[in-house]
């Protein structure tokens, strides 16, 4: 794994917000970043948001399922700094990758005949699905 900032450094963070179809963004500034994870500040606030970020843009992963290789999307990424309309137009694109992932997963569930009770279950989570929608860290609240 490469690492693609620095100290110091000004970045969005990218994260799944509801699993719905809604990503959200926030401002920070990384505060330590070694080849495996860095830590990140928020702009707005200043707090401490966490160790555990990966040191990269990456968006996807390639992962060996049922003996079949696939390419799925991390539910959070960072990204360099950017302006707004870019910062929602990397979510639109990350939420519609998002419903993607979750229609098939619901379509596979559906396909195991497991029983009324867990077909209705998994149809009510297809009916929460909604258009991509974009949301800066901020504005949560709303």
């Amino acid at each position: 794994m490469s690492k693609e900032f620095k100290k110091g450094q000004a970045v969005i963070h990218f994260s799944n917000w509801d699993s719905k179809g809604t990503w959200y963004f926030r401002r920070a500034i990384v505060k330590s970043c070694g080849a495996k994870q860095m830590t990140l500040e928020a702009v707005d606030s200043g707090e401490m948001m966490g160790c555990n970020f990966r040191p990269n843009s990456d968006t996807h992963y390639t992962l060996t399922w049922q003996g079949q290789e696939r390419t799925a999307q991390h539910s959070a990424c960072t990204m360099a700094d950017m302006t707004d309309e870019e910062a929602h137009a990397v979510c639109i694109r990350m939420a519609e990758g998002t419903l993607a992932q979750e229609r098939e997963h619901f379509a596979n569930c559906l396909k195991r005949n497991a029983g009324a009770g867990y077909d209705n279950a998994i149809k009510r989570k297809q009916a929460e699905l909604h258009e991509p929608r974009s949301r800066a860290y901020e504005d949560r609240a709303k």
